[in-house]
């Protein structure tokens, strides 16, 4: 007869088929049991399943018809919508559950994992993965299971809508998704060596506690890896399953078993898989013990039948069995290699060698922008040289770039290496998306920050990727640039190979998660805020095969990443090209470890000076102000705006002490390159001075005229950023009223500004300046307002009279001052500018008041002629 095997037919069977022939997929619960061994549940469950076959079908297939979401245990953030979906479900069993009081306290038991998980902190929940695989498998087989006891005639159809439209509100896994969860435990397992009676009692490398793991929790998890072929695994969790049951049933406690399983399926996967494993006698023993449980097993005694005779055919001549063990498929991927073996074990924390010349400082680079503020960098491995820049992103910037991202996740992706398409692979499990810098200034200003940092050009960069890994995510060692053989990478984009990598850490990980190197025997641990920066490429174009790297699988927490690939175009001259023979080529020893340079060129660092000290700090810091001064003006010059007193006195005040300092070099202790600078700076400065319009008095704030109650009568604000709506200038000027009214003095300052005020009768005038600004030039303006307001009215200050000459004062403040800028400081030149328009004024439009008292003020002046 023709063996059929199960391991490549049944990955979606609850038990395996093994032998002689093809069997259906049964559920679970129709299993044949022995009667000692059967759980009062699993009798439940056949007769709910008598009463309920129509239903069922019903039910079924509005359950099908829902919206399932896969992969999505590939990025935690795609995990947290389920908590709605979980809630709603509760909700709807509670209301059926009022109905059906048959199966109250049967339903009411499954259900309490999905309320405890409710009222768990949902972060706490997906950063951990034990408890993020339960509620995956709760979302998926439990809820199999509780639509199954659930359906009957009665009521049925009312909870069979609502589950339906739940399916297409909210987000549900997959069978892939559980298989993927399953898998990232199992991969958590192999990576850190962790032993499954802790991870089923919820520890994890130390940390407690995730939810516990029941027999069936650590049944499925043995199944699906049985359905990945993975049969080491799957012995070791179907055999902590089987302890776990027995521990189970000597408590009497059925209470966290909400899938029905029995002893003899868990034996049955236990001796197919070390049938796979060559173990053939203790298969037979295995199976043996599943006879005694169940007689009439359908498959067990076909079994038993095969495996003797495979005995058979093995025994040697002395009728012993020629080999101990017998392969029947080929070794896992993990135990072949020593990279893979220095991979793991990096992520341990292992084997990690610490370089003796690894240094931290300040760097600037002579970059302008980091001049006023180095950064923090730490080189942690040289040749390759490889960098770590703290505090180069903040918090607020991490908010907002995940909140950017959020919305575009997918599936990370990695280049087929034969056909050279982007696929979806084990060996990487994320969700990434690409912002562009226009998209958001804070994005913008990252990728300017990198610039500055690495001194490259962006131009031809790749998007920023944002990148979260999901449960136990990871990426297995793979290069950054295109090898080769893999000439069509990045031909579309034109920009030449990947030189460069820059990866930021936009979270802290509480356990794993690290950045490793196997060739360098180096660990990078995730810090916030931190980023990690080296070079790809040789400066002759060829790939840097040391820079082979990794990212661990995350144990406990949440770890989100932002790179920035920066390819070659626009390069040039700022790494130019080495053609010597790509520094002396790395080989590999006896291990199949990388070599380290020997010959190897010194390569060029991003970052060439370090931050200076002493005396030559301050003289440094002190030109770089005045370079940035220098360009300021000139740009405001360029567009024809007004340049402020101040500013120019700065400048020159500045180039007398560049030429103090350039012509006394030797008690600066200056060397050519500080002349040569020095001497640029000066040449920018004799430029201006060739081009600088005619500077003007001082910029203002605001003026504002007020009353003898505080009423605001005229308002005049230049700058917005102060007080951008009318209820803030409101606020201000009635605490600068109750400041002055009763005061003596005639300056004040006030939530950051200077305030020079003048009063006459019932008028208050006030002009206002920056808290640096001179208060002998506000005062100037303030008289000015306040005559030209005074020739206006004719010396007759007073708020009626103003009221009634409002407009003509309102010409003569906007001569004085245009957005800020001081014009004009002359009130007879105000008066003049301002009565031409006054004159062209109808006489029937002016008050009798107002011709009486012009009529007073001439006699007046006569009769003191």
């Amino acid at each position: 007869m023709t063996l059929v095997c199960m391991y490549n037919h049944l990955k979606s069977h609850r038990t395996p088929v093994l032998f002689y022939q093809h069997y259906p997929a049964r559920h679970l619960i129709q299993s044949s049991h022995n009667k000692s061994n059967t759980h009062l549940h699993t009798i439940l469950m056949h007769k709910m399943l008598a009463l309920a076959q129509v239903t069922l079908a019903a039910v079924s297939l509005l359950f099908l018809a829902g919206q399932v979401h896969s992969e999505l245990f590939t990025a935690q953030v795609e995990l947290e919508p389920l908590f709605n979906t979980q809630e709603s479900i509760v909700e709807a069993f509670e209301s059926y559950l009022a109905r059906e009081d048959l199966r109250l306290k049967e339903i009411r038991r499954r259900l309490l994992p999905f309320i405890e998980r409710g009222r768990r902190e949902h972060q706490e929940v997906l950063n951990n993965p034990i408890s993020a695989f339960l509620l995956v498998k709760g979302l998926t087989l439990d809820l199999d299971d509780l639509l199954t006891i659930s359906d009957r005639k009665t009521n049925s159809a009312d909870l069979a809508s609502k589950i339906a439209a739940m399916k297409n509100k909210f987000k549900f896994p997959s069978q892939e998704d559980l298989g993927g969860a399953a898998t990232a435990l199992t991969r958590l397992q192999e990576t850190y060596l962790l032993e499954p009676k802790d991870m089923a009692q919820g520890y994890l490398h130390g940390h407690c506690c995730s939810m516990s793991l029941t027999a069936e929790d650590l049944f499925e998890l043995g199944r699906q890896n049985y359905n990945q072929g993975d049969h080491d695994q799957t012995i070791a969790w179907m055999n902590e399953a089987l302890l776990r049951y027995h521990q189970e049933n000597q408590n009497g406690s059925i209470a966290n078993t909400y899938r029905a399983i029995s002893q003899a399926d868990i034996l049955e996967y236990l001796a197919f898989s070390t049938y796979q494993k060559g173990e053939l006698v203790n298969a037979i023993k295995l199976t043996e013990q599943l006879l005694e449980m169940e007689p009439d097993h359908p498959r067990a005694g076909g079994n038993i039948g095969h495996y003797q005779k495979m005995i058979t055919d093995r025994k040697g001549e002395d009728g012993g069995i020629t080999d101990q063990t017998f392969t029947v498929r080929e070794k896992r991927a993990t135990q072949v290699g020593w990279e893979k073996a220095k991979y793991e074990a990096l992520c341990r924390g292992e084997a990690q060698t610490v370089q003796s010349e690894a240094k931290c400082r300040y760097v600037h680079g002579g970059n302008l922008y980091l001049l006023l503020g180095p950064v923090k960098q730490e080189v942690v491995h040289f040749k390759p040289n490889i960098y770590i820049y703290y505090d180069v992103l903040y918090d607020a910037e991490t908010k907002i770039i995940q909140e950017l991202a959020k919305p575009r996740f997918k599936r990370a992706t990695v280049h087929d290496h034969a056909t050279g398409e982007l696929v979806t692979a084990q060996y990487r499990i994320s969700k990434s998306s690409w912002l562009q810098g226009e998209e958001h200034t804070v994005v913008d200003k990252v990728n300017r920050r990198i610039k500055a940092v690495t001194g490259l050009e962006l131009s031809t960069a790749e998007e920023l990727q944002v990148v979260n890994y999901g449960l136990g995510g990871h990426y297995e060692p793979h290069f950054d640039f295109a090898r080769r053989d893999e000439k069509d990478a990045f031909q579309s984009l034109g920009t030449g190979n990947r030189i460069a990598t820059f990866l930021f850490y936009m979270t802290d990980v509480e356990a794993g998660g690290a950045t490793v190197f196997p060739s360098l025997d180096l660990t990078l641990w995730p810090r916030k805020g931190a980023a990690a920066f080296w070079y790809n490429l040789f400066e002759d174009g060829n790939g840097d095969v040391s820079t082979r790297h990794a990212a661990c699988p995350v144990l406990l927490g949440t770890k989100w990443v932002a790179n920035k690939w920066i390819h070659e175009r626009g390069q040039e001259f700022i790494r130019p090209c080495n053609l010597s023979p790509s520094n002396a080529k790395r080989t590999k020893d006896s291990k199949g470890k990388i070599k380290p340079l020997t010959k190897e060129k010194p390569q060029r660092v991003p970052i060439r000076r370090s931050q200076p000290t002493g005396s030559e700090h301050i003289l440094f810091r002190y030109i770089s102000l005045c370079i940035l001064s220098a360009l300021y003006i000139f740009d405001k010059t360029q567009s024809n705006l007004h340049v402020t007193f101040t500013y120019v006195v700065n400048v020159n005040v500045a180039a007398h002490h560049l030429d103090f300092i350039l012509i006394t070099p030797k008690l600066f202790n200056l060397n050519n390159l500080w002349i040569r600078l020095i001497q640029l700076v000066i040449k920018i400065f004799n430029k201006m001075d060739s081009s600088l319009l005619e500077p003007t008095l001082y910029i203002v704030k605001g003026m504002v005229i007020m009353d003898n109650d505080g009423n605001r009568i005229l308002a005049k604000y230049f700058d917005n950023n102060i007080f951008p709506s009318v209820k803030e200038q409101k606020a201000f000027e009635k605490n600068l009223f109750a400041k002055t009214h009763r005061a003596n003095s005639e300056v004040i300052m006030l939530d950051g500004l200077t305030c020079v005020y003048k009063s006459n009768v019932d008028l208050f005038f006030y002009v206002m300046g920056s808290c640096n600004d001179n208060e002998l030039i506000l005062m100037t303006v303030l008289h000015c307002l306040y005559d030209s307001t005074s020739q206006i009215l004719r010396k007759n200050v007073e708020k009626r009279v103003l009221m009634e000459n409002l407009d003509v004062v309102m010409l003569a403040v906007d001569e004085i001052c245009d957005g800020g800028i001081i014009l004009e400081a002359d009130p007879n030149a105000i008066c003049q500018r301002v009565a031409l328009r006054a004159d062209d004024i109808p006489i029937g439009e002016q008050t009798v008041a107002q011709v009486l008292q012009t009529a007073k003020e001439q006699l007046k002046w006569s009769l003191l002629k």
